[in-house]
């Protein structure tokens, strides 16, 4: 919990265009992850969480994808799409390493 307040303390990033959300994580100055200020149904289940990903460059929030997440649908994005998606990059980095040759590392 200390984490996620050290996180929440640092604010959001200044493109976020939801202010009533909880920053939570936001990376590489183009994601950021939020808690909802109360859950919202959605079917059968409540999203809790958003997801939010600045799609141009500067400020504007309107230049960011919103999307609003619960446990589950979490789950899907790491475990059924992240994931694999993460081990075909490392399996294709090898590959491009391995057809330059050690000769083309950078020191």
């Amino acid at each position: 919990m200390a984490e996620l307040n050290r996180i929440a303390a640092e604010g959001r990033p200044i493109w976020c265009p939801h202010p009533s959300c909880t920053p939570v994580r936001s990376a590489q100055g183009s994601v950021c992850g939020g808690r909802l200020p109360a859950p919202e149904s959605h079917g059968q289940d409540f999203n809790t969480h958003r997801l939010c990903i600045r799609t141009q460059p500067g400020d504007l929030g309107s230049d960011v994808f919103d999307l609003q997440v619960n446990a589950t649908d979490l789950w899907w994005l790491g475990e059924m799409i992240i994931k694999p998606l993460r081990e075909d990059a490392k399996i294709t980095y090898q590959q491009a390493r391995a057809e330059r040759g050690p000769a083309s590392d950078p020191k």
